[in-house]
């Protein structure tokens, strides 16, 4: 139940955020999303305990767990800015600099390459997709401890992500190095800025609704772009047939955060390190409930019974 007690974690943190902000959730967003996420829910319930239905129960719980997950962390990681907690982004361009790293020029060198950086904006645009992706066909597998794993890594991974991005903000590599649109002309429109109006209405803004059109991708260090593109590739990875691909896919879009996504290449390294972290603790758990078979859910929702 590791992964349910995290979703359950991530409402009350939420709901601190929120308080604590002085923001309030308009109820035609709210509304839509919480009647989706408990339809899900009842339905995981109806396919696990009465219908046995395993693919379906694999496939709504998993949705309904991630986009709950999602969901909060996003409310963390955009009113949490209006906390307006000093930026570390010297302390992180400091990091590059110390292991030789120059990332602004990396990204200057991407901009020569216009079929380059356009290629890796369709990657970076791809990720959660993938992630979706990669739950619908975990649950038509009826692969339950793998599927389980990964709603816990990426779910968590965007909380853990979030809680961070709040206690330590940073405006990315782009804002920080003064890399504007005209010096990469070459980049895909938005490059590295994309989040840029709402890192205004959350940081700078005086509205106190928290308006979910104005969500964007607003954390910088860890990245969470390297966490999903990790867990996709840890998921899907023992399928011969696909392996050679999502390698590929998983190494472009780690390559894209830097020129796409603004980030310092220390945000990698954290994103990943978040990952292990993740991948490591689910799997002690996985242990210490004393699974029968490697297919028990023991960080999901319902325990199936021995086939």
């Amino acid at each position: 139940m590791l992964t349910l007690a995290v979703a359950v974690c991530g409402l009350l943190a939420s709901g601190v955020i929120l308080i604590a902000t002085g923001m309030n959730v308009r109820l035609d967003q709210a509304g839509p999303a919480a009647a989706m996420i408990v339809t899900l829910m009842i339905a995981h319930a109806f396919y696990s305990l009465v219908r046995d239905e395993k693919r379906l129960a694999l496939l709504t719980g998993g949705l309904g767990l991630f986009i709950i997950l999602s969901m909060n962390a996003a409310i963390v990681a955009h009113a949490g800015m209006r906390l307006k907690r000093p930026l570390i982004d010297s302390v992180l361009a400091g990091l590059d600099g110390s292991i030789g790293c120059d990332t602004p020029a990396l990204v200057l060198l991407a901009a020569k390459a216009p079929w380059l950086s356009g290629m890796l904006g369709f990657i970076y645009s791809t990720t959660v997709p993938a992630v979706i992706a990669t739950v619908l066909w975990l649950a038509f597998a009826r692969e339950d401890k793998r599927l389980w794993q990964f709603v816990f890594v990426c779910g968590c991974g965007a909380l853990v992500s979030a809680g961070f991005s709040v206690a330590f903000p940073a405006m990315a590599n782009f804002v920080h190095a003064g890399l504007t649109p005209d010096k990469v002309p070459g980049l895909p429109a938005g490059s590295g800025r994309f989040f840029l109006s709402s890192v205004d209405y959350f940081r700078n803004g005086s509205n106190p609704v928290f308006d979910a059109a104005q969500l964007s991708g607003v954390v910088t260090f860890p990245s969470y772009h390297a966490v999903m593109a990790l867990a996709v590739a840890s998921a899907v990875l023992p399928n011969v047939t696909l392996r050679p691909f999502v390698v590929c896919w998983a190494a472009l879009v780690l390559v894209s955060t830097v020129p796409i996504g603004g980030h310092y290449l220390v945000d990698i390294a954290g994103g990943a390190a978040l990952f292990l972290m993740l991948v490591a603790m689910s799997e002690g758990v996985s242990r210490s409930a004393g699974q029968p078979h490697p297919t028990a859910a023991a960080d999901g929702l319902h325990q199936p019974t021995a086939a």
